[in-house]
């Protein structure tokens, strides 16, 4: 859960996120439809706690989830709630925003949470003392990197390569926004899009969603295996 990107559309947006995980980890689910208190969501759902890190939800509202907030941090046996399911938690309620807000969160490890919530985009973050969330502007691109793997240094690089793609990439769609995040680096396995730290830690999937007004889909690539698959709520209309 550590490399976002949001990308405004015409009629709606893209989110796509790249998982890190420790080799260790089981193989995460590929995505499917569930029912979340009576909401249909689709996510992957983590083989080890059976939470997940992005969700779709059917009425074109997101979330994707990110380790740390603003520092990276040391873990501790306090942290008992995984965040996974803290996602889920909240993607169940319809305001997701005001769930974030009134969920209790002190045995959980800080994380942040982005957010597209009634067409509005929120960042949203848990420090392990502190909630914070901010409005942030849904016509513009946004990246963000988990800090508990990049320092502040190797975050401003990768801003510096999503403005880049940004300005080169005016008609972004689901697949040039996979293509970057494929591809994109300087040929340093430690820091790269797609990254891979002594084969311990190395980034294990890419998932993307495409929200229009004609519909909405999630599409996952599992990299270690090459297993994929497209679906959504009336897929065949949403735009890649």
């Amino acid at each position: 859960m550590c490399t976002v990107t949001y990308v405004p559309s015409n009629d709606g947006y893209y989110l796509v996120s790249n998982r890190d995980e420790k080799r260790t980890r089981k193989k995460a689910l590929l995505p499917v439809e569930y029912s979340l208190d009576g909401t249909k969501v689709i996510f992957p759902k983590d083989a080890d706690a059976s939470g997940t890190w992005i969700v779709l939800k059917e009425n074109g509202d997101s979330l994707c989830l990110l380790n740390g907030a603003f520092i990276n941090f040391t873990e501790t046996d306090k942290y008992s709630i995984s965040r996974g399911k803290i996602v889920l938690q909240i993607a169940s309620c319809f305001d997701t925003l005001i769930a974030f807000q009134s969920i209790p969160l002190t045995e959980t490890a800080p994380f942040t949470l982005i957010l597209i919530n009634n067409s509005r985009l929120w960042e949203c973050r848990w420090d392990g003392e502190k909630k914070y969330y901010k409005l942030m502007d849904g016509h513009t691109a946004h990246i963000w990197s988990s800090a508990t793997l990049y320092n502040t240094e190797q975050q401003k690089l990768r801003q510096q390569w999503f403005n880049k793609w940004v300005s080169e990439n005016p008609s972004a769609c689901l697949y040039s926004l996979f293509h970057f995040h494929k591809n994109t680096g300087e040929g340093n396995p430690e820091i790269d899009l797609v990254m891979n730290r002594d084969d311990k830690l190395f980034t294990v999937s890419i998932t993307g969603i495409a929200v229009n007004s004609s519909g909405s889909l999630m599409q996952y690539i599992d990299l270690k295996d090459n297993d994929s698959t497209t679906i959504g709520f009336s897929p065949e209309r949403a735009s890649l």
